[in-house]
């Protein structure tokens, strides 16, 4: 019971305007919404902060936080807010984490060394065919991939010959109740059936019924990132959706001027050790600063680099 008047406390702090999960992660600990009163707790942790809501607002978040909860129960949706031991280490590393994730499927994936492989939506001959073979690379060895189960790179990454590889995790943008509210794109609903169908995971910021749009899209990049041990960029152009994973990814690794690649398309090529992985080699399609690609800067990345990869073997 503890538990579950955590997470609606949690999703009710969310619910009120102006509450994003960097707020939430500074004020809920493993101690908050232990007692019945959601309500007045959620309260005493707005006045602290100088934030004001009056009372109907906050009973009305607390009562669609409680419907929330009823109808994940309803469409066999696990919900995982992120002071429990269940959240995936990795994504608390990041500067505004979800304050609660809503999944469906194999939950053990959630452990699962992991690779993002992103791209555009309309690749080339070449991109499809890197897409799967990279991907089939991954899943032979026992890596789960990782993506927005989209049309273009995302779809040919988690499939070989027209069947997905059964350790797929979803990061989706929209309500996992797809089916009966239509939450997701044509294409990204039908992925999203066959990976839950190979024994994949589906995760997603978004309650129920919440439909995908432009910005939820944007929010969801940060979750493939923040799972993931590495990323692998196939093609993207510069304005592409990609930059936003990508951005995401580098952030804890290139404080700084690394934290956004200025290239149409990053190649590395790489090698594992036994116990770490490591940059042998990157080419950049079109360079802004001499600095990246100097031995100083490469140097930097394997180090940073092999720090996102470590204890994966």
């Amino acid at each position: 019971m503890k538990d579950n008047n955590k997470i609606i406390g949690i999703i009710a702090l969310s619910e009120l305007k102006g509450i994003g999960p960097a707020f939430v992660k500074k004020v809920v600990s493993k101690n908050t919404f232990e007692t019945n009163n959601t309500i007045q707790e959620i309260k005493e942790i707005i006045t602290a902060n100088n934030k004001q809501f009056d009372d109907d607002t906050i009973y009305e978040a607390v009562e669609s936080a409680k419907d929330i909860v009823f109808k994940c129960k309803e469409e066999g949706i696990a919900i995982i807010e992120f002071t429990s031991e269940d959240y995936p280490t990795l994504l608390k590393e990041i500067k505004d984490p979800p304050s609660v994730i809503y999944c469906k499927g194999n939950l053990d994936l959630l452990y699962n060394k992991t690779v993002c492989i992103i791209g555009t939506r309309e690749p080339n001959e070449n991109a499809a065919k890197i897409s799967e073979r990279i991907g089939s690379f991954y899943s032979n060895t026992n890596w789960a991939i990782c993506n927005g189960l989209a049309e273009g790179v995302d779809n040919f990454s988690i499939k070989s010959n027209d069947k997905i590889h059964n350790k797929v995790i979803g990061i989706l943008a929209g309500g996992l109740n797809y089916n009966t509210k239509k939450t997701l794109l044509k294409k990204t609903a039908e992925n999203a059936e066959k990976t839950i169908e190979s024994g994949g995971l589906l995760i997603s910021e978004m309650p129920p019924d919440k439909k995908e749009d432009t910005f939820t899209v944007v929010k969801s990049c940060r979750i493939q990132a923040g799972l993931s041990n590495g990323l692998i960029l196939i093609q993207s152009s510069l304005d592409g959706g990609s930059r936003f994973t990508t951005k995401s990814f580098c952030e804890p690794l290139f404080p700084g001027p690394f934290g956004t690649p200025q290239t149409h398309l990053w190649l590395i090529k790489h090698w594992f050790s036994a116990s770490r992985f490591e940059v042998k080699n990157a080419t950049f399609a079109k360079p802004k600063t001499v600095d990246r690609n100097s031995a100083k800067a490469r140097n930097s990345v394997q180090h940073r680099i092999t720090r996102r990869f470590r204890q994966i073997f």
